[in-house]
């Protein structure tokens, strides 16, 4: 299943493939773009899914069980590539966390190396509030709304980043994170 965040973003076509039980083509498309989709199958696909007529429907269909291994194989390279990309956070967050605890168990570390981390912290996190009560609690003028809320959710995601490193992530993201670890050891 398709989260709605994630399906709002797609194009129309793909949401219409989707919806009408052509997943394996609506994905390739997403993971390797209408061209090569096209060119794989030889078949040129409409841009908006309502130019689909039932027999284009059960046209595609058709192809996408003729091609199913094909495609397949696009959707598990397009795993591959974001198991790496995984990877590569966790390694990147791992390292980040063991660097600040040799900072702060040095006896050599100065002292503004263990504590302006902390206080950039405190400072987005007390921005992000206020802005946060700022937008609830007073107009803001037309003209400045989109760049208010632009900074504002650049904030959400720099608190979420440093509530996720000081305090790690949910158990479920865990569980994956573990999961993606495994995979990758058994992959090696």
């Amino acid at each position: 299943m398709v989260a709605p965040l994630v399906m709002a973003a797609l194009s129309p076509l793909v949401k219409g493939l989707l919806a009408n039980g052509l997943s394996l083509l609506g994905n390739a498309i997403v993971a390797k773009g209408k061209a090569a989709v096209e060119e794989k199958l030889g078949v040129k696909l409409p841009d908006e899914q309502a130019q689909l007529t039932p027999e284009q429907l059960e046209h595609l269909r058709s192809l996408q069980f003729d091609h199913e291994e094909a495609l397949i194989e696009l959707a598990i390279k397009k795993a591959q590539v974001e198991l790496e990309a995984d990877r590569i956070v966790l390694e990147n967050v791992e390292g980040a966390r063991k660097m600040n605890a040799s900072i702060q168990e040095s006896a050599e570390a100065a002292k503004i190396a263990k504590v302006a981390p902390y206080v950039l912290d405190f400072i987005i996190i007390s921005v992000t509030l206020l802005l946060a009560g700022i937008i609830m609690f007073h107009a803001i003028p037309t003209e400045n709304r989109e760049i208010i809320y632009t900074v504002f959710g650049s904030l959400l995601t720099m608190c979420m980043t440093i509530l996720n490193f000081h305090r790690g992530t949910s158990a479920a993201s865990k569980n994956k994170d573990d999961t993606i670890l495994e995979a990758m050891k058994k992959g090696n």
